[in-house]
């Protein structure tokens, strides 16, 4: 039996962040029930080509073993709807635009009256404070605006997007599971693999803590000493 098994999960996410946090919840064994609007469903079915069954393989990547439903979050009827199954759950996760959910009645503070044992997992480009806490945003907007750019492309050419590496997803998964109630317990007879690659990202993090590179300077992916540090 899988360590989640028997938690219930709704999912009020679309592209990414919310649905690669909800996945992981999934592979360990919850019930994720996924909600789309009625028209298009999530934004990521259309990403593509390439495509299956219909939906961009970015869908899938984020999205597999979860069931979904239809609710039209304009409609009173549809958002009580929704609120019968949130009241069974035990985890929620959102990363709608700011303040979205607060507008529906569905905020964390609200939801979590109705439902006490809820765990209400909320995903912000910009976090939950300071004066940009309202505005929307993606990871690539995210990798401009740190300067984690500045690790791609190759030195004295163009600043290119990473593929998505922020932690944020998982973080707020890790965060959630340790709230489930007896959740170490459910690790108990279960075997634990540790993988002790890194991804590239970390390791040319490490030089700029040790100080082999310039921060102010470029580090792009094909510069000589790129991986110089062993990790």
């Amino acid at each position: 039996m899988l360590p989640l098994a028997g938690i219930r999960v709704i999912e009020v996410a679309q592209n990414l962040a919310g649905p690669y946090c909800a996945a992981i919840l999934a592979h360990l064994g919850a019930d994720v029930i996924k909600v789309e609007r009625p028209q298009g469903g999530d934004d990521t079915r259309g990403w593509g080509p390439p495509f299956l069954d219909g939906s961009g393989a970015s869908f899938h990547a984020v999205n597999l073993g979860k069931r979904s439903v239809t609710v039209d979050l304009k409609d009173a009827d549809a958002i009580a709807r929704l609120l019968t199954l949130i009241d069974g759950a035990d985890i929620l996760v959102e990363n709608l635009r700011p303040g979205s959910m607060d507008a529906l009645g569905l905020d964390g503070p609200t939801l979590t009256r109705r439902n006490p044992k809820l765990i209400y997992c909320s995903l912000a480009a910009l976090g939950s404070v300071g004066p940009l806490k309202n505005r929307p945003g993606f990871e690539p907007m995210v990798q401009a605006f740190s300067g984690l750019m500045t690790l791609s492309g190759e030195p004295g050419g163009p600043i290119n997007s990473l593929p998505d590496v922020l932690a944020e997803p998982q973080t707020e998964a890790v965060g959630m599971l340790m709230q489930v109630p007896d959740f170490a317990q459910r690790l108990i007879g279960l075997p634990v693999m540790f993988d002790g690659a890194r991804p590239p990202v970390s390791r040319r993090a490490l030089k700029l803590d040790h100080g082999h590179v310039d921060p102010a300077g470029r580090i792009g992916a094909l510069a000589p000493d790129a991986l110089a540090v062993p990790v």
